[in-house]
């Protein structure tokens, strides 16, 4: 009953649920890392009231540990903790319902629930697991398909793009984009020119979705003697920075299985791949804590309120300590985790910028300084 009580009291206060808000109220604005959407829930019980306590209560232990896994290395699966429903109450920033429906004993509804960043952190933190906190842009997957002497992207036949479009929703931290196959992809880029890694073609084919990056996946079909098991052989062509970064992999099928088979578990690894090589790069890791000095023009004191706010909600970022400050002018030292390139990373994802100039480190909002460039690059200097 306890619970049943924290979970209706907290869907009062978040203002959004199954009561309608009031006038003006807004929904719950959660940290898209720490949010879990289309939760379905279908409970059964004595009335609609307990039936509806039951749906919430499952429905947040289930939102909680897609949650975890979306964070947490899949290695450390198996030393998450088991918490109990009442702490994950507390961990609940707010929820919401849809497809809502009620009936004398039963309740049907898909939930979306906000997490607290700062409180999972700390339930992380206190055993010792490793997590990411943030989201990659969106990458555009762009499947070219090869069979014997025929390269396909956009054509019909590309069975290699359909396993991709086929792939169910990700929990991931890495939202992957499968394009349409409209014109506006055709005049972009071909099969030729994306396997050939043409990257002004791939950064227009990944603006045109809203995304950071365009990654070319090629799966060459073929078959394995004596039985004429399907084989599928994957590469991963990514051109964002200095170099080309590889990955992919061999799958291989029984003689009863099919090619689209093959095709399907090859797609699903090679997203999951891509998924986890972002969650390994941006890992809040406890074991490995560093400091920068950096200056920070200002432009007065708001200025100064509004970069300091940002900073404090950077999971990475442990103390800020501040060691002169004027108007037009602050000087810190960050205390955080991880290493100067994740740093720049997270303050690039909060509009921020860290720049090496000479022998200073120096912080500004994007954009306003000239010579702004990668900041991760600047940092790995």
């Amino acid at each position: 009953m306890a619970l049943a009580r924290g979970l209706m009291a907290l869907l009062l206060i978040a203002g959004c649920g199954l009561f309608a808000p009031p006038v003006g109220a807004e929904p719950v604005a959660g940290n898209p890392a720490f949010s879990i959407t289309h939760v379905g829930v279908d409970v059964t019980a004595v009335d609609a009231a307990e039936a509806r306590g039951r749906a919430l209560a499952e429905g947040q232990r289930r939102a909680f540990r897609r949650l975890v896994e979306r964070l947490v290395p899949p290695a450390d699966y198996g030393r998450l903790p088991t918490v109990p429903d009442g702490v994950i109450t507390e961990l609940v920033q707010g929820f919401e319902v849809a497809d809502e429906r009620v009936g004398p004993n039963r309740y049907i509804a898909s939930l979306t629930f906000h997490f607290k960043p700062g409180a999972v952190g700390r339930l992380l933190r206190g055993n010792g697991i490793p997590y990411a906190e943030s989201a990659s842009q969106p990458l555009v997957a762009v499947p070219v398909y090869q069979r014997g002497n025929a390269l396909m992207l956009w054509e019909d036949g590309n069975a290699w793009r359909q396993a991709w479009a086929n792939l169910p929703p990700s929990d991931s931290l890495v939202p992957v984009i499968v394009p349409i196959a409209e014109l506006a992809d055709l005049e972009i880029v071909d099969a030729d020119q994306a396997r050939a890694g043409d990257r002004e073609r791939l950064d227009r084919l990944a603006e045109r979705y809203g995304a950071g990056e365009a990654v070319v996946i090629v799966a060459v079909a073929d078959s394995e003697p004596p039985l004429n098991a399907p084989k599928v052989s994957v590469t991963v062509s990514r051109y964002r920075g200095e170099g080309v970064r590889l990955g992919g992999g061999t799958y291989s099928g029984m003689a009863s299985d099919t090619l689209e088979t093959v095709l399907a578990v090859a797609a699903a690894a090679t997203r999951a791949q891509l998924e986890n090589e972002w969650k390994e790069a941006n890992l809040l890791r406890f074991d490995q804590a560093d400091s920068l000095a950096v200056d920070i023009p200002l432009s007065g004191l708001a200025d100064w309120i509004e970069i300091k706010n940002q900073l404090g909600r950077l999971a990475l970022v442990r103390e800020l300590e501040i060691t002169a400050l004027s108007p037009r002018f602050a000087r810190v030292v960050l205390h955080y985790l991880g290493d100067p390139r994740q740093l720049a990373g997270a303050l690039a994802r909060h509009g921020l910028a860290l720049a090496r100039e000479a022998d200073l480190w120096i912080l500004h909002r994007r954009g306003e300084a000239p010579g702004d460039g990668p900041p991760g690059a600047r940092a790995g200097e």
